[in-house]
């Protein structure tokens, strides 16, 4: 029982599922816990008014907590792939194919193109090297990054394409800049 709590002088009163019961003084609500063996407990202030739901507390809480747990995703955490701006074909297929397992695994993949020494000159060469690359991964979604200092990077995501649009984004961004 919610004794410990400071209720207005009227209360608004719900029960558990939600219907409104009526507006009566704040020791008749409790009264009306007790005898269903509930809780009075305070959702809302409106002024002089308390709104008040009886109900199970305890259970509610746990009903709160399993809720939160069930809308609750897991997380998965961003995994980087790095290559080279003159990588060897070989090496890029092995990229390619661990790029591809980590997003059937649900993991989200930034994948980076990095320039060294007179490759910064020539950035054009590293957008058409990611291009060259993200077009493997055309049915997913993907999100293309600026260039940040050196390289060049764009995001992947695990999610089947539901817009075919996107990944037309990505390519025009490549094209374009």
């Amino acid at each position: 029982m919610s004794d410990n709590f400071r209720f207005a002088a009227k209360a608004l009163v719900f029960d558990s599922e939600g219907n409104r019961i009526g507006e009566m003084p704040i020791s008749q609500a409790k009264h009306l816990a007790q005898e269903q063996q509930l809780d009075l407990i305070e959702v809302d202030r409106q002024g002089d008014t308390s709104v008040c739901r009886i109900m199970d507390h305890g259970k509610w809480k746990y009903e709160q907590k399993k809720k939160i747990k069930k809308n609750a995703t897991h997380h998965y955490p961003m995994k980087e792939v790095k290559m080279g701006l003159r990588i060897d074909d070989h090496d890029r297929d092995i990229k390619i194919r661990r790029i591809s397992k980590f997003l059937e695994k649900g993991h989200d993949v930034r994948v980076v193109i990095e320039m060294r020494g007179r490759e910064k000159g020539n950035p054009q060469a590293a957008q058409l090297k990611l291009g060259s690359i993200l077009s493997n991964f055309e049915q997913y979604r993907a999100d293309l990054q600026k260039r940040t200092g050196s390289n060049f990077s764009a995001i992947v995501h695990p999610q089947k394409e539901k817009d075919s649009n996107a990944s037309d984004k990505v390519k025009e961004a490549i094209a374009n800049t």
